[in-house]
Parts: structure tokens; sequence; C-alpha cells
């Protein structure tokens, strides 16, 4: 990354721990830190992240490319000044991947990112305006208008990290049920992981291990609060239920 040291204070959890490792690095920070622990024993592990600039990390990256490639690049463009705008030549349009696309890598990788930009695109679409609360009231009411009980949803943020957030287990299984209903619901199955032969959500902080999705021609959640033992432990248990299912 461009202008950003990150200070590695990771250390080998227990065998089988897995990955309790984090990235902390707040927007536009020059300084971030890994902590947590990785499984021991790997001779190399990856823990990823999000940019704190991303705008900073294009531009340096493409910078870079031309000077590699002996392209002059003046970046405080006081050394040629410049009365009329020179002629713009288009080297590259980018475009947006498609929301299926989008919505496959939300939900198997997990990227919290694409979650806030998703609630606040929903806000901008429907109200112009993008802003987290516009998103988050939009989804609530929607879901309100399709029988799920206001009460069992309580939404603070569109990726699901903060522990204020708060969802039953019957109104998983109601959101799962309304997407079979739906002309897209292959492409919102095929996007779900696979765990233990199952295509299935899981969710996890600190005391909670959840899991939703569908198997055997069943739809299910099952959310394990202030559990006793491992991740890893728990997570065996909740395999052993799933599988009578299959």
């Amino acid at each position: 990354m461009y202008n950003v040291n990150l200070i590695n204070e990771l250390s080998a959890g227990k065998a089988g721990s897995g990955d309790n490792a984090y990235i902390y690095l707040p927007p536009y920070a020059s300084t971030g830190y890994v902590r947590g622990t990785i499984p021991p024993g790997q001779p190399a592990f990856t823990v990823s992240g999000s940019f704190p600039d991303p705008a900073a990390q294009l531009a340096g990256v493409f910078t870079d490319e031309l000077v590699k490639q002996g392209i002059a690049v003046n970046l405080n463009g006081n050394n040629s000044p410049v009365k009329t705008l020179p002629k713009v030549t288009n080297l590259l349009t980018h475009l947006s991947p498609a929301l299926d696309n989008i919505n496959n890598w939300f939900l198997k990788k997990s990227i919290n990112l694409y979650g806030e930009a998703l609630v606040k695109t929903i806000g901008f679409e429907k109200k112009n305006d993008g802003s987290l609360s516009a998103g988050l009231s939009i989804i609530k009411n929607f879901w309100k208008g399709n029988s799920i009980d206001v009460l069992s949803i309580r939404m603070v943020d569109g990726s699901g990290l903060s522990p204020q957030n708060r969802i039953t287990p019957e109104a998983l299984v109601k959101v799962l049920q309304f997407a079979q209903s739906k002309s897209w619901f292959n492409s919102f199955y095929n996007a779900l992981p696979e765990y233990n032969g199952i295509k299935m959500k899981s969710g996890t902080i600190g005391g909670v291990k959840s899991f939703t999705g569908y198997v055997g021609g069943y739809t299910f959640a099952i959310v394990i609060n202030n559990y006793n033992g491992s991740s890893s432990e728990i997570t065996r248990k909740m395999y052993k239920v799933l599988d009578v299912l299959k």
C-alpha cells in the first residue's frame, strides 16, 4: 500500500483456533496494526483488509506504471503552466461489475465495505440520500412490508460488524424463504458460500456463532449466543446438527 505502514503484532494461536487476525486501519490513516492470532505452523498466511484511501492507491499504482514506461509525470502541476485545457485522451474506461458479481463477492468473502456501499446506494437510488440511515430505513420498511416483524431486525450498519445488530433466526428464515420465490434466486443461491457441503452464510462476533442457508429441502437458521469453548468446537457441533438435515 502507498504511504501506509502496517505494524505486525500477530501471534500464533492454539491448534485449530483458525483465523482470528484483524487489521486496524482507519480511513485515510497512514499507520495501522495487524493484531490477533493465526493458526500455528503455517508457512504462509493471508490476512485481507481494505485500502484506507483507494483513490490515492490507484493514483500511486498508475503513476508507477507510467514512470516504468518512460512517461514523465508532473504530480504538482507547477513545472508546465497551461493556460488552456490540453487535449484529453481516454486511456481506460473501467465499468462497475454487475450487481450479481458484487453480491457474489460480498457473500462469499464477507467484504464488509460492499455491505456499507450497497446500503448507501439503496438510499441514494430510492431517496436521493446516500446516507447509511436512509438506506437502513428503506431496508427495514421493505421487510416490514413483507411480513417480517420490525422488532426482529435491528440494523445499525450494512456489514453486520457492530455488536448492536440484532436479528432473530425466524427473521433470517423468512428472508431466505422470500428469496426462494424470486426470479433472481439462483444468483443469490450460487453466491452463498459452501461450508460442510451446505450452501449457507456464517456470522461470527465475540461469543456468537450463526449459520443460515439451505439444506435437504429445508431453510434453516441457527444462532448460538454466549457459548463456551472455541469457535472451531462450536462450529463442529453445529455441523453435526445440520448433518441430520442432509
